[in-house]
């Protein structure tokens, strides 16, 4: 007779528990529909959360926060003071929900949590990115401020444009000796002073220009940090910018 292994102990303890019914067979479409429920739960999940980040990014560039770390430590700030802290937060969720979901498989749990959670961020964050180059978010504004977007018109009209502080964004109307003009929404006049130490990111910036121009305000004067020239209106200004082009144009 042999001697009993330990791999036979074990199989015959298993064979034990099911013949007293202390453990229970499942049926193999019980972990397929588990699988299938996890897999649709992630991607559902990872879908929200690229909305989330794509829909930060446009509220970011809305408003010209985008382009702040591009004039130094004064223009990162400024950013920070305009990320909405809220939608952060609510992508933080997400992605810790599609982490416990995916770490269930083998390629995941295999890896450091650290570098599942970095590689996940950098893809959800490029995708943001994606997503938000498609316009898709510059259109739904466009039908939310029409009445034409039932579900999501509220978070278009009320989240899509956040202020921020120390920018504003316009055409250059004239050159001035120290700079130029600026008119910006709601036909506001700026006088914008530059220094040797503004940074101006296109040096062939001139009338009629887009422009977000970064730096302290006093009233209708600016003592600009940086000037960035845009590359298109944002919806929330396109019809002034479409009438100002007009009138410097005339």
């Amino acid at each position: 007779m042999h001697p009993e292994t330990p791999n036979n102990s074990i199989k015959d303890s298993v064979l034990a528990s099911i013949q007293s019914h202390s453990i229970i067979m499942k049926p193999k479409w019980h972990f397929l529909l588990r699988t299938a429920l996890v897999i649709v739960g992630a991607v559902l999940t990872a879908l929200a959360l690229v909305y989330v980040v794509s829909f930060t990014v446009f509220m970011l560039r809305q408003n010209g926060a985008l382009y702040a770390p591009t004039f130094g430590l004064a223009g990162v700030e400024e950013l920070l003071r305009s990320l909405p802290w809220i939608f952060v937060l609510l992508a933080l969720v997400f992605l810790t929900i599609v982490e416990i979901l995916v770490r269930q498989y083998s390629f995941a749990y295999k890896r450091p949590l650290v570098v599942s959670v970095a590689g996940l961020t950098l893809l959800v964050c490029v995708s943001g990115f994606l997503v938000d180059k498609t316009h898709l978010h510059e259109e739904a504004y466009r039908q939310a401020t029409m009445g034409k977007l039932p579900f999501a018109g509220a978070l278009y009209r009320v989240h899509s444009f956040p202020p921020m502080r120390n920018a504003v964004i316009g055409l250059i109307k004239t050159k001035t000796a120290t700079g130029f003009t600026l008119e910006g929404h709601r036909h506001e006049t700026f006088v914008v002073t530059l220094t040797p130490e503004t940074i101006v990111n296109d040096q062939d910036v001139t009338i009629n220009d887009l422009v977000m121009v970064f730096g302290s305000r006093i009233n209708e004067n600016i003592q600009a940090v940086g000037v960035q020239e845009l590359p298109e209106a944002p919806p929330w200004i396109e019809h002034d910018i479409h009438t100002l082009r007009y009138n410097i144009t005339e």
